[in-house]
């Protein structure tokens, strides 16, 4: 059986496709993607009943795309994040986040 150059060609790009397939398949099965945390929460307050809170909230809606997040509080700030960082991110101002 003779193989012509057109069929070793399209064999080896076969071969290609398969091999390119399967690494992707084999290291992208480590990755885990980030939490999602999207949506709309209510945040409660740890003040004793009758102290003076923040101007803002209770309502917190977050949209995220990947690591990346824009935080959205009722009465207050817009801020952008990025789950690399520790800080949120103002306009003229930043916020440390503490764990």
């Amino acid at each position: 059986m003779k193989l012509n150059r057109a069929t070793i060609v399209y064999g080896a790009m076969i071969l290609g496709c398969a091999l390119g397939e399967w690494a992707v398949l084999s290291f992208g099965e480590r990755i885990v993607a980030p939490e999602d945390l999207a949506g709309k929460w209510t945040l409660e307050s740890r003040l004793p009943a009758g102290a003076k809170g923040a101007a803002f909230g209770p309502g917190l809606t977050i949209d995220q795309s990947g690591r990346f997040f824009q935080i959205a509080i009722d009465n207050g700030p817009k801020l952008t994040w990025s789950s690399n960082s520790r800080r949120l991110g103002a306009p003229g101002r930043a916020v440390t986040l503490e764990s």
